[in-house]
C-alpha cells in the first residue's frame, strides 16, 4: 500500500490557539511570584532614578559653579567692557541654561551648539584677560591663567572627560602642564605663549561636556526604562509558574507553559544577549555605544515578541497533535484496532506523535502525526496488511472515525511510495524524519 497523508481541522483548535496568542492568557499563576517580580522591577527603577537624580545634580553643579565663576570675573569688569562684551556677559548664564533645556531633545546633535559654544568660549576668555590686563608680568600672567586652567578642569574632571571626550581632555591636561613646565623653569614668556588661547580651549571643552552629560544622562533613562521594561517581560515568561489559559467548552483551561523549551532555545539566546548588553551597559559606554544599545534593545524586544508568539504556537501544536491522536484513537479502537503504543517521540512533546495499532489476523495501522500547525495537524498513516482492498478499507474507515470524531479533512495525498516503507518501523522511522524536518527540527 501507499501512505496517505492527511490535514485535519477543527474549528475548537483554531479558537484555542486565537485565546492563547493573546497577551492575557499568559499568566504567573502563584500571586506570590507575581508580587516577587514587581518588587524587583520597583527596586530596578529607584535605583534607575536614583542614578538619573544624582547625575542630574553632578550637571547642575557644575553648570553652577562655571556661571559663579563667570559672574564673580564679569561683575569685578563689568565698569570698564564694552557694550557688546557686557551684553553677552548678562547672558552668558541664561544661554547656557537654554542649551541644557535644548540637548534634552532627542533630536538635538552636539554639533547644533558649536557656533554657541564657540560664543561662551570667547566671552569667558575676553572677561578673564579684561580681569588680569593690569597684571604687568608675563609671570603674573601666565601663573594666572594656570590657576583658571586648575579650576575649570577641577570642574571638567567629574564629568568623564575621558570616555566623553579623551583626545581634547588629553589635550588640555598636556596645555596645562607645559604652562607648569615652564613657568617652573622660569621661562615665563614661552608660559604666556604656550597659554594662548587655554582659557577658551577649557571652556569648550567644559560646556560640551556639561552638554554631553546633560544628553547622555537622559537617554540613559530611558535605556533603563527599557532595560526594566525588558528585563520584566523576560522575568515573567520565564518563571516556573507561568501558565498559558484559554476558556474552553466554557470552562477556564490552563496549560504548563516553558518557554525555553517550547522556543526551541530561542529564549536563551535571547536571554545571553540582554544579558551581554547589561554588562555593556554596566561598563560605562560612550554615547555612541549607548545609542547602539538602545536600537539593539528593540530589536531585542520585538524578537522576544516573535519568540514567545511562535512558542505559544508551538505549544498548541503539540496540544492539537495530542487531541488529534485522541479523537483517532476512538475510531480505531471503537473498530476492533488495538493500541500496541503511542506518545511523542522521545517523549518531548515538540516531536512528531507516533501511534501503532494490530488486529487479530496481524494487520498494523502505523501512524506519524507531525505538530505542523495549531489549526491543521498533519497525519501520516500506513496500513500493513496482505489484504490491499482491506488496507484500503482501514483509511477509508479511519477518515471516517475522524470526520465522526468532529474534525473536518481539508486535504487527503495518497503517496506512491510502498517500496521506501516495507514494514511498520522503516514507515514510522520515514514518517518521523519527515515530520521533524517539516516542523523545523533536525533530522
Amino acid at each position: 500500500m501507499s501512505s496517505n497523508h492527511t490535514l485535519v481541522s477543527v474549528k475548537e483548535w483554531n479558537e484555542m490557539n486565537q485565546r492563547i496568542a493573546s497577551t492575557e492568557a499568559y499568566v504567573i499563576g502563584k500571586e506570590e511570584e507575581a508580587a516577587r517580580i514587581m518588587r524587583i522591577v520597583e527596586q530596578r527603577r529607584r535605583e534607575a532614578e536614583t542614578l538619573y537624580r544624582e547625575n542630574h545634580v553632578l550637571i547642575d553643579r557644575s553648570v553652577a559653579e562655571l556661571t559663579n565663576m563667570f559672574n564673580e570675573a564679569a561683575g569685578a569688569v563689568r565698569g570698564r567692557i564694552n557694550t557688546q562684551l557686557r551684553t553677552q556677559s548678562d547672558s552668558f548664564g541664561t544661554e547656557i541654561q537654554g542649551m541644557h533645556a535644548e540637548i534634552a531633545n532627542a533630536a538635538s546633535r552636539l554639533s547644533d551648539f558649536n557656533a554657541r559654544i564657540d560664543t561662551l568660549a570667547n566671552t569667558y576668555s575676553d572677561i578673564f584677560h579684561e580681569l588680569h590686563s593690569g597684571e604687568q608680568s608675563s609671570s603674573l600672567r601666565a601663573e594666572s591663567k594656570l590657576n583658571e586652567l586648575d579650576s575649570l578642569i577641577n570642574l571638567i574632571d567629574p564629568l568623564d572627560p575621558q570616555r566623553f571626550l579623551p583626545d581634547e581632555y588629553a589635550s588640555l591636561t598636556s596645555l596645562r602642564e607645559s604652562i607648569r613646565v615652564n613657568l617652573n623653569s622660569g621661562d615665563s614668556q614661552a608660559a604666556l605663549i604656550v597659554s594662548q588661547n587655554s582659557i577658551s580651549q577649557a571652556i569648550r571643552l567644559l560646556a560640551r561636556l556639561q552638554l554631553i552629560n546633560e544628553q547622555y544622562n537622559a537617554r540613559e533613562r530611558t535605556v533603563m526604562d527599557n532595560v526594566i521594561r525588558l528585563q520584566r517581560r523576560i522575568d515573567e515568561l520565564a518563571s516556573p509558574d507561568g501558565v498559558l489559559t484559554a476558556e474552553i467548552d466554557g470552562e477556564m483551561q490552563e496549560f504548563d507553559y516553558d518557554i525555553s523549551f517550547w522556543s526551541r532555545g530561542s529564549f536563551d539566546s535571547i536571554v545571553a544577549d540582554f544579558n551581554n548588553l547589561q554588562e555593556l551597559l554596566g561598563s560605562k559606554p560612550t554615547l555612541e555605544q549607548l545609542d547602539r544599545i538602545a536600537a539593539n534593545l528593540d530589536i531585542l524586544n520585538d524578537n522576544l515578541t516573535v519568540c514567545d508568539a511562535d512558542a505559544r504556537r508551538n505549544r498548541v501544536s503539540a496540544l492539537v497533535a495530542e487531541d488529534a491522536a485522541y479523537r483517532l484513537h476512538n475510531g480505531l479502537s471503537n473498530t476492533n484496532w488495538n493500541l500496541e503504543s503511542s506518545g511523542f517521540v522521545s517523549d518531548d512533546e515538540r516531536e512528531p506523535y507516533t501511534m501503532t495499532y494490530t488486529d487479530a489476523t496481524g494487520n498494523t495501522v502505523s501512524v506519524v502525526i507531525a505538530p505542523t500547525s495549531p489549526e491543521s495537524p498533519e497525519i501520516m498513516m500506513e496500513v500493513f496488511s496482505e489484504n490491499e482492498e482491506l488496507a484500503a478499507l482501514t483509511k477509508d474507515g479511519i477518515h471516517a472515525s475522524l470526520e465522526d470524531e468532529g474534525l473536518t479533512i481539508d486535504s487527503r495525498v495518497q503517496r506512491d511510495d510502498c517500496h521506501l516503507n516495507p514494514d511498520p518501523e522503516t514507515f514510522i522511522q520515514n514518517a518521523v524524519g519527515e515530520a521533524r524536518e517539516i516542523i523545523g527540527l533536525d533530522t
